[in-house]
C-alpha cells in the first residue's frame, strides 16, 4: 500500500530549460565585467590592448582560452555581435596575457 505525501510547497511555475547542469553557452545572466573594456576598444578600432592577465597555476590556459573564445564568438553582450572583436592569448613564463581589439566595421 502506498501512502500519499503532502507537498512541501506548491506554486504554479514553468520548469527552467534543461541544460544538463550547465549554463547555456550563449546566454549569460551575470553582470558582464568587460562592458567598459569593450567600449574602450570600440573607441579605438584596430588598436590592440591587454585586457586580462592570468597567473594561477591550473587555471591559466582554461581561463584565457575561454575568454578568447567568448570574445571571438560574441558570447556575452559586450562582445556582440560575433566577429566584431579579435582576441588572442600569449604565455610568458607563468603569466598568460589576453589581447583584444575591435575590428573596424566594413562600410
Amino acid at each position: 500500500m502506498t501512502t500519499a505525501v503532502a507537498p512541501i510547497a506548491f506554486r504554479w511555475e514553468e520548469p527552467p530549460p534543461t541544460n544538463m547542469g550547465r549554463r547555456p553557452r550563449d546566454i549569460h545572466t551575470d553582470a558582464d565585467p568587460y562592458t567598459d573594456v569593450a567600449a574602450r576598444l570600440r573607441a579605438a578600432p584596430g588598436r590592440w590592448a591587454v585586457i586580462a592577465e592570468f597567473g594561477t597555476p591550473g587555471t591559466v590556459q582554461a581561463s584565457s582560452s575561454n575568454l578568447v573564445d567568448a570574445i571571438r564568438r560574441g558570447r556575452t553582450p559586450s562582445w556582440m555581435p560575433a566577429g566584431s572583436y579579435e582576441a588572442t592569448a600569449r604565455k610568458r613564463g607563468d603569466i598568460t596575457t589576453v589581447y583584444a581589439r575591435y575590428l573596424q566595421p566594413q562600410t
